[in-house]
């Protein structure tokens, strides 16, 4: 059978010859993880190794973005990276509570764009934050939340959102007043 050595591009889902490296119908790198720098782990590793965990996170988290943004959803390579993050995250927790929940922010805006909104995503995140006693983050947190249940809520009526306000609210004071 000739589509034996073809799959689907990820951009145009037109069959494409599973050795070209360009999508003769969308003009694009047709499959998983051909954006991706293949150095990528073996830096972020060596730049942990050398102490840089945040620039190894951040190495790895703009890598994560860039295969999640709506445009370019590389679902696979996307866990991948997930996977070194959280790895990254389970060494070195104590040095990347805001990166982690900016993680978590991300996980809760490509829910909501995908329609799989996570709520224990807002609960972890919020647990973090009042872990390191940061306010700021947890407000972070709720505008966040607040806003993606806002885009999600379009159409279907008012999202019921007055204990939300109110805490958002809480925290704005209290940071006001520090």
């Amino acid at each position: 059978m000739e589509d034996e050595d073809k799959e689907e591009c990820i951009f145009c889902e037109e069959l494409v010859d599973i050795h070209d490296v360009e999508c003769p119908h969308c003009g694009k790198k047709p499959f998983s993880g051909m954006y991706l720098n293949p150095k990528t782990y073996d830096n972020a590793d060596q730049m942990e190794k050398d102490g840089d965990i945040k620039g190894a996170w951040k190495l790895l988290h703009d890598e994560y973005r860039q295969h999640t943004d709506i445009e370019y959803f590389d679902e696979e390579t996307a866990g991948i990276l997930h996977d070194y993050l959280e790895a990254l995250y389970t060494r070195h927790a104590e040095l990347l509570v805001v990166e982690k929940i900016d993680l978590l922010l991300d996980g809760l805006q490509i829910g909501a764009y995908w329609g799989h909104y996570d709520d224990s995503l807002v609960e972890q995140a919020i647990e973090l934050a009042k872990s390191v006693e940061r306010p700021d983050l947890e407000l972070k947190i709720l505008e966040n939340h607040r806003s993606n249940q806002q885009a999600l809520s379009k159409g279907y009526g008012l999202f019921d959102s007055d204990n939300l306000d109110q805490r958002i609210q809480e925290l704005k004071n209290i940071l006001s007043s520090n």
